[in-house]
């Protein structure tokens, strides 16, 4: 049984769940242009640019976390080659380390850009929202 349960295949079927999603998801996309088309010109506003801009942005998010999981699964390839699976040991060794040090690094983050969200956001545009004052430090980086 453990066989079959062991972290890659939970990786692998992460990833399989997330190549599922996007297909539904732009699946619906292409559902909602084709039951309400946009005849042009046209002078009222139509939702459906905005409905399809928010499942755009949504299928954005599920293709990160896919290539996200894309590139953990080289790890499960380099298991084969004595050499390359040096990287696994030294990754699986410092793995406390390095949860560790993400933690403290999202704590230390996200109170810099909540200070800049504070401090600039009513003056600066990229600070404007905690969301947009992540995303200028992480550009800053």
């Amino acid at each position: 049984l453990s066989k079959w349960f062991n972290h890659w295949q939970l990786l692998d079927g992460a990833n399989y769940a997330c190549f599922i999603t996007f297909i539904i998801m732009r699946v619906n996309i292409i559902r909602t242009i084709l039951d309400r088309p946009v005849v042009v010109p046209t002078n009222e506003y139509k939702t459906v640019f905005q409905e399809v801009d928010n499942m755009t942005r949504q299928q954005l998010t599920v293709n990160f976390f896919s290539i996200l999981l894309c590139i953990f699964r080289f790890f499960k390839y380099y298991e084969f080659q004595p050499r390359l699976q040096i990287v696994n040991k030294t990754m699986g060794s410092s793995m406390v380390h390095l949860y560790h040090f993400c933690l403290i690094f999202s704590v230390i983050f996200i109170g810099f850009a909540f200070a800049a969200h504070i401090n600039f956001g009513s003056s600066v545009r990229d600070f404007s929202t905690l969301g947009h004052s992540a995303q200028a430090l992480w550009e800053s980086l």
